[in-house]
């Protein structure tokens, strides 16, 4: 059985990305997202959370898929930090940092540079619906994924993704 591999994109809010330094392998001294190998028949999300505490000391709530491998069994996250504090875990991850989607450093893995690249559309996606008129986009989360709820007088929308209710 192939190896699965997940891996969770967390951004700061100033809409920086977390980056873990490599500390082993061909990949050592590179930069990638937090993530790794799935644990027996773990489900991808649970280790893409797992293996971002581990690595960085933040916990994340998963929000959204943001990217699954096309000949490998990967799949990339969107994460919202929730807790903890970031500091990196020696030997496997030397160093964690948030950098700026356009300083981002050489990456380990060309699956990286892959969701970067998605999560940076969909987010110009989600910012031309919202300049549109069409639904707002989640100010918890930041997903596009909302709707009216049927009582619009009290709390109008809710995000599919995360289940918030907000004002527009």
């Amino acid at each position: 059985m192939a190896k699965r591999v997940a891996f969770c994109l967390v951004e700061n809010d100033l809409e920086q990305v977390l980056l873990i330094q490599r500390g082993y392998r061909k990949e050592k001294f590179r930069w990638s997202l937090p993530g790794g190998n799935c644990d027996g028949h773990e489900a991808y999300h649970r280790a893409a959370v797992r293996e971002t505490r581990e690595e960085t000391g933040l916990r994340v709530d998963i929000i959204s898929v943001i990217l699954e491998g096309r000949k490998h069994a990967i799949r990339t996250f969107f994460g919202k930090i929730r807790g903890g504090h970031l500091k990196s875990q020696r030997p496997e991850c030397p160093d964690a940092k948030f950098f700026d989607f356009n300083s981002v450093p050489p990456l380990a893995f060309s699956a990286d540079r892959r969701a970067l690249e998605e999560w940076q559309d969909m987010k110009a996606v989600r910012a031309r619906r919202a300049s549109n008129g069409q639904t707002p986009s989640c100010p918890n989360c930041g997903s596009g994924h909302t709707r009216l709820r049927r009582y619009p007088h009290n709390n109008p929308y809710r995000c599919r993704s995360c289940k918030k209710v907000f004002r527009r």
